[in-house]
């Protein structure tokens, strides 16, 4: 799992809006995209508390099974409910067509610190070969990358 953590701050300058004051409508925002198809489909979460929200800024952590090039693009789903579905409350806030400044603070994987055992190794490869399903392009090019450079580095092995 790859997670990127970001605070949130208002995009508009000097902006009276205080998130304390709509914590609900947030969390309900981030309950709702990340019950969205794209978000189950592409494997990614947002985790976000009561904690996480302050006046002036959000603090949240998105998940993803995938590395993401761009993670901050994946968190306008969650502007685009908040501005669509409470636009009573946040389309006066919105700036340059963004309700959120994204400051990526920190991004790092759980596979960092993995330790694989020989058999899950042998598992893990005929998994990818012949039972691993892909949903999204990006995984499937990841996975062909994957087998394509296992390819390469066992060849020196193979004797015909």
């Amino acid at each position: 799992m790859y997670y990127y953590r970001f605070q949130l701050t208002p995009s508009q300058p000097n902006s009276e809006i205080d998130y304390t004051n709509y914590q609900s409508e947030i969390l309900s925002a981030v309950n709702s995209v990340n019950n969205g198809i794209a978000f189950k489909r592409d494997g990614k979460f947002i985790e976000m508390s009561n904690n996480d929200i302050n006046s002036k800024e959000l603090k949240l952590v998105l998940k993803c099974k995938t590395p993401l090039v761009h993670a901050a693009r994946s968190l306008s789903a969650l502007t685009r409910y908040l501005t669509t579905n409470y636009s009573d409350i946040f389309s006066k806030y919105v700036f340059n067509k963004t309700l959120f400044h994204m400051s990526l603070i920190s991004q790092d994987s759980s596979y960092d610190d993995l330790v694989i055992s020989d058999t899950d190794l042998i598992k893990g490869i005929v998994d990818l070969l012949f039972t691993y399903t892909t949903t999204t392009k990006t995984e499937a090019d990841m996975r062909e990358q994957t087998i394509s450079s296992i390819k390469e580095l066992i060849k020196p092995y193979i004797h015909k």
